[in-house]
């Protein structure tokens, strides 16, 4: 995928000379203020087809959730929310008195309610109440683990599972994927290893196994190439449209080989750096 989002981005950012032709150049010597905004039209054009992308792999599938009164068997917790109280195969009735729709909603509904928050829990029919107060909210936050509450999919003697609701996803599932992917971009360029190792490596997340995955994955590249075209240097695109701009300004060109020489002496350092 990476060869193609390369690709990608090389086409998009030589399209408007080919597109213009003739007219490319005279723009050029007249200093047109069009051209440093040309120098971008790679990073444009790869970033909003990522999005696009996303949204494709988005909006042709949907997401599954448990349902907190389909939750018949109970719900397991992990050792935060047992310290506060709570044990596996209990079920929880309601949070200040309020039902709650998705077990995925029970933690943010916790959260968000100011002061304590009430938790009717329900072991075997008998009804309690679990109350927890602001240091046991501090707790939550807290912990660096995110799988507080999950629902107990099958009975003990593994025979009926718990019914999946299934529905489509929005607009804002579409922003929270494409942040998703942003952040992992930049978590892959941080040059820690144990950063690197949370998304896996990059060859690891580049093999997709059915076309949504192969989505995801090219808007992945796209994105982290255009993270790297973020940067003011020569060679990546905002880099090019400050340089062209610096031309338009100063109505004069900069001397190419002197330009390549001081990019690669910087290049060389900054690997040192690394």
């Amino acid at each position: 995928m990476i060869l193609v989002a390369i690709l990608i981005y090389v086409l998009a950012g030589l399209a408007p000379k080919w597109i213009l032709k003739q007219d490319y150049e005279i723009l050029r010597e007249q200093f047109s203020w069009k051209i440093p905004l040309f120098k971008l039209s790679g990073l444009f054009v790869g970033l909003s087809l990522a999005f696009v992308l996303i949204s494709i792999s988005t909006f042709t599938t949907k997401k599954g959730f448990v349902e907190n009164k389909n939750a018949i068997y109970g719900l397991e917790f992990n050792s935060v929310m047992e310290k506060l109280g709570f044990q596996d195969g209990m079920k929880i009735a309601s949070i200040n008195d309020k039902a709650v729709y998705k077990v995925s909603d029970i933690i943010e509904t916790i959260l968000v309610e100011y002061g304590k928050s009430e938790v009717c829990v329900d072991v075997n029919g008998i009804e309690s109440i679990n109350i927890l107060d602001a240091k046991a909210k501090g707790d939550i936050l807290k912990s660096v683990s995110m799988d507080f509450i999950k629902p107990i999919m099958k009975s003990t003697n593994n025979t009926n599972s718990v019914k999946i609701t299934y529905e489509n996803y929005n607009f804002s599932d579409v922003l929270a994927r494409f942040k998703m992917l942003w952040y992992q971009a930049i978590v892959f360029v941080n040059p820690s290893p144990s950063h690197i190792q949370q998304v896996g490596g990059f060859l690891r997340m580049a093999n997709p196994a059915n076309s949504h995955g192969q989505a995801l994955s090219l808007a992945f590249t796209l994105i982290l190439l255009g993270i790297l075209n973020l940067l003011p240097l020569p060679g990546f695109n905002v880099g090019n449209a400050i340089i062209s701009s610096i031309e338009t300004q100063r109505r004069k060109h900069y001397n190419k080989k002197k330009l390549i020489g001081y990019v690669s002496i910087l290049i060389v350092i900054l690997l040192l750096l690394i």
